[in-house]
């Protein structure tokens, strides 16, 4: 499916798109990692890994 090295920067991307267009709003409890992970196809550590990306 994705080449492991870009796994969490192409799902911190695709999170980022989904705050962009308003499927993710601030103040929005968002899913829990579990979902999340289920959602994209990946593994915890690897949705981790994005959700790092995102906050720096």
């Amino acid at each position: 499916m994705f080449n492991r090295t870009l796994l969490p920067q192409t799902v911190a991307r695709q999170i980022q798109e989904m705050i962009q267009n308003g499927s993710l709003k601030p103040g929005d409890k968002i899913p829990s990692q579990r979902e999340f992970a289920q959602k994209f196809g990946i593994s915890r550590a690897s949705l981790r890994e994005a959700l790092l990306t995102l906050e720096t």
